[in-house]
């Protein structure tokens, strides 16, 4: 009794009181963690491997320039910082450098993204050159886990690993075990997405507070003083906005709050990498068109090179890394089959931001600038795997998740058959009415003419009572 005085006193409902299976989740969670975590592992260890046996080392020519910054925020003259890495140029790289590295200001993606130097300082001053390679390990050690719980937000275990399988052994993977700043590129585009407010089945969602906000916008920052995103997040925001949109106010309410944020963001760092690294469009046109002589001639050749940047993509794409275009195929489908949803909003994103980011810098690096939009990728292809499990929900909104193809002609049909279906209810009850009637006089006639049956009974009655002595 006195338990069920306490339940009643914390209930005032008397609803019972669920169990809190939180603890069997978390330890449920952990054999998928450590199956991911391996994954990464295994995964670091096959392309250092691959790269080690192919008679090459782990550094790659843009690591140049994120060295020689390295050096200048721990104030060493520009000149001898140069010659430092002159000397790693000539002796490790096999690579020489025509030009002074502080000339790399007028690159964006260094002088204007200063975070991975930054972090990198301090190893560098400790261990030398090679110090460039801790913050990219610590980085995808940290990356794997948090891709995989961001994933887990939206679907079950299975499609959120098989996933990160994919982008594991994908080519492109590669470069996030080598002195470059995609593997902290993508740990903090990571949490700037944990920011917004994903919803999960039936779940409420975070509410978009100021303190939310603040981290919206302070991860989005951090984002992009490490690469270059004007793209990709310009890109994520604006079909992101436009599928919110479409749903119910509060979320497009919460959605558009983030969303906003992240776009101030975004301005606030390109606007930062632009004084930064003092790059005018001249100087932008000559780095990518190679001409050295006037405006014209670069525009007119601009083309030419983001059409062989394209079809270079494309072509290791499809001949080298099955992995990759299988992920891409996967959601791919899912943009078609789940149109409802928000899959073709972030397959769209993703075309479109890397099309922007070959039109910002029209090289072919066998799919190296799309690491950043891989975490995009990976959400719709995950979604896409689980549809098995969606149970017919969104994975987002919660709301009824209708076969995309079929979607509009089985809404009209639903539609028109929840209006005629009071009427026709009402016309049944009447037509039985109207047929209980029928077969009730039709009873009666044949029973007056037949001798038997309520009504011959109740006229014989009447009779006998007219003619009491006919029965004698």
């Amino acid at each position: 009794m006195a338990d069920q005085a306490g339940t009643l006193a914390g209930n005032p409902a008397g609803e019972t009181a669920k169990p809190d299976r939180s603890g069997g989740r978390r330890r449920g969670e952990a054999p998928w963690l450590v199956l991911v975590s391996a994954l990464g592992v295994l995964s670091a260890g096959i392309h250092l491997s691959s790269l080690l046996f192919a008679g090459r080392n782990l550094w790659l020519a843009d690591s140049r320039f994120y060295l020689y910054f390295s050096l200048r925020f721990l104030g060493v003259d520009p000149s001898v910082a140069d010659h430092q890495v002159r000397e790693l140029s000539a002796t490790v790289i096999n690579l020489p450098t025509p030009f002074p590295l502080w000339e790399a200001l007028n690159y964006p993606s260094f002088g204007g993204r200063p975070l991975f130097s930054l972090v990198s300082a301090p190893f560098v001053a400790l261990l030398g050159p090679n110090g460039l390679l801790v913050v990219p390990f610590l980085a995808y050690a940290a990356m794997v886990p948090l891709v995989y719980l961001l994933l887990r937000r939206l679907v079950q275990p299975l499609p959120a690993v098989a996933v990160m399988a994919l982008l594991l052994f994908s080519s492109p993977a590669i470069y996030l075990v080598m002195p470059l700043a995609e593997s902290l590129s993508v740990v903090t585009i990571t949490c700037w997405l944990f920011t917004l407010p994903w919803r999960s089945g039936l779940a409420t969602g975070p509410v978009m507070t100021w303190q939310r906000l603040g981290w919206c916008f302070g991860t989005m920052l951090l984002a992009g003083v490490t690469r270059q995103l004007i793209a990709f997040a310009g890109a994520f925001i604006v079909f992101v906005a436009i599928w919110a949109w479409l749903q119910t106010e509060d979320v497009r309410r919460d959605w558009w709050k983030a969303l906003g944020v992240s776009f101030a963001g975004l301005v606030a760092t390109t606007v930062f990498g632009s004084l930064i690294s003092h790059l005018t469009l001249w100087q932008f046109l000559k780095l990518n068109t190679q001409v050295m002589t006037n405006m014209h001639d670069a525009l007119l050749r601009y083309p030419a090179f983001f059409g062989k940047a394209l079809a270079g993509e494309g072509r290791w794409l499809l001949n080298s890394d099955a992995a990759m275009l299988l992920l891409v195929l996967v959601a791919g489908i899912g943009a078609f089959t789940l149109r409802r949803t928000i899959v073709p909003w972030l397959a769209a994103s993703v075309l479109v931001g890397y099309l922007g980011t070959l039109l910002l810098s029209p090289y072919s690096t066998r799919l190296r600038l799309f690491l950043p939009a891989t975490v995009f990728l990976l959400l719709a292809a995950a979604i896409t795997l689980s549809r098995a499990q969606l149970l017919g929900r969104d994975p987002i909104t919660g709301s009824p998740l209708v076969v995309g193809w079929l979607s509009r002609r089985q809404r009209h049909s639903a539609a028109d058959i929840d209006d005629d279906a009071p009427q026709s209810a009402g016309q049944q009850e009447k037509t039985t009415s109207e047929a209980d009637r029928t077969t009730t006089v039709t009873a009666g006639a044949q029973g007056r003419r037949s001798g038997v049956g309520p009504d011959a009974d109740m006229l014989r009655s009447g009779a006998e009572t007219t003619n009491p002595g006919s029965s004698s």
